[in-house]
């Protein structure tokens, strides 16, 4: 069931497809007849084939036993009731791959050539003085027309005219480079995280903000100051003894000893019994 319904679907696309081809078909077909012949075919054999190839597609759609007399009474009203009748009857019985030709032998029918096809805008018709390598070409060459007429729109300029193809500093006799060092507004571009525009900006600007951030490193209350004074002053504890600061482990010597030991070592406590036992002992030896 599920194969079924997936044919079905897929039969139903492709007649969609095919019912939108044979309308843009249609409409190609009429323009093309209007361009050359006018409103109404001639009444000739050129005429007349012109008309068969108009009636194809008409065969081919819906409600066509009532849509094709009515094209022949439009297009050729010169055409009598017996000859318009032999003419549907044989289209009727043509087979259907012979009513639907391809975009290339309507082409070769038609005798299109491409100009005509691109000012009519003929797509669903092949030209027949291209083949297939010379369309290839011709779409890439309207692809690549399309987007530079897209990038114009847009705001972008040619190469022609960038400054690397018109050297400006040829004219001054100077180099390459410093012509951009003096002309640097126009590679200079001010940051904005929150848009993704590029505005330049002005050499006067730029030489302020730079200043502005000489000025606050140079002054006492900047961050750096701030974490220089904090360094010296801070001492931190390892085991109850008190560490050296990084200016006074400079001024150690070379094996990278400290030169006063007496900072990592508590002061001998004194005992006033042990004092008095000495007192005592010195006496009676004297």
């Amino acid at each position: 069931m599920r194969e079924l319904a997936s044919a079905l679907a897929e039969r139903n696309r492709k007649g969609i497809h095919s019912e939108m081809i044979r309308r843009l078909r249609l409409a190609n077909l009429r323009k093309l007849l209007r361009d050359r012949n006018g409103p109404i075919l001639p009444d000739d054999d050129a005429g007349r084939e012109y008309l068969i190839e108009l009636l194809l597609p008409i065969s081919v759609g819906p409600h066509a036993d009532i849509k094709m007399p009515n094209a022949i009474e439009v297009w050729a009203p010169w055409m009598q009731k017996d000859e318009a009748t032999q003419l549907i009857d044989h289209i009727n019985r043509m087979p259907i791959w012979e009513r639907k030709p391809t975009a290339k032998t309507l082409g070769q029918r038609l005798n299109l050539t491409n100009p005509d096809r691109e000012r009519l805008k003929l797509w669903t018709i092949a030209p027949s003085d291209m083949g297939e390598r010379g369309m290839a070409w011709w779409r890439k060459h309207k692809d690549k027309q399309r987007k530079r007429r897209l990038r114009q729109l847009s705001g972008a300029k040619s190469q022609a005219t960038s400054i690397s193809r018109k050297k400006p500093w040829a004219d001054f006799g100077i180099k390459r480079s410093t012509w951009y060092s003096q002309h640097r507004w126009t590679t200079s571009s001010k940051v904005k995280l929150t848009s993704s525009k590029d505005e330049t900006v002005q050499a006067e600007k730029r030489r302020v903000s730079e200043e502005g951030v000489a000025a606050k490193r140079a002054s006492p209350t900047s961050t750096e100051h701030l974490v220089q004074q904090v360094e010296k002053t801070q001492m931190t504890a390892i085991n109850g003894h008190t560490c050296l600061s990084r200016e006074e482990q400079r001024r150690n010597d070379l094996r990278g000893m400290p030169a006063d030991l007496s900072k990592f070592y508590p002061a001998t406590p004194t005992y006033e019994w042990l004092n008095r036992a000495t007192e005592n002992s010195d006496r009676a030896a004297a």
